[in-house]
């Protein structure tokens, strides 16, 4: 989120387009009955979709992690986020092409 901070002080406007946290210990707990939320965290609007959660080392359920997210984000993505000017992907897996527009 320092990134997009800095992009925002800058004057940009930034969206984030990310899924539920899914790792143990960052709220899985209370993830929502929905398939996105949006929030705005620090002048930056945030849609977070849903992913299947990978909660362990199996290299089965990262994959499906992976594809989960980019088929979210490519379907309920695309239609709740402005067309971007630029998109920053960090630490792509190949999956996450899907959702460019």
């Amino acid at each position: 989120m320092l990134f997009a901070r800095e992009l925002v002080a800058r004057g940009h406007e930034v969206e984030v387009l990310t899924g539920f946290p899914n790792y143990p210990g960052e709220g899985l707990s209370g993830l929502p009955d929905t398939s996105w939320v949006r929030e705005r965290l620090d002048g930056i609007d945030v849609l977070r979709v849903a992913l299947y959660p990978s909660h362990n080392n199996s290299g089965l359920h990262r994959i499906f992690n992976y594809v989960s997210f980019a088929l979210s984000a490519a379907v309920i993505g695309t239609t709740l986020i402005r067309k971007p000017d630029v998109m920053y992907v960090y630490h792509p897996p190949s999956p996450l092409a899907l959702p460019q527009k």
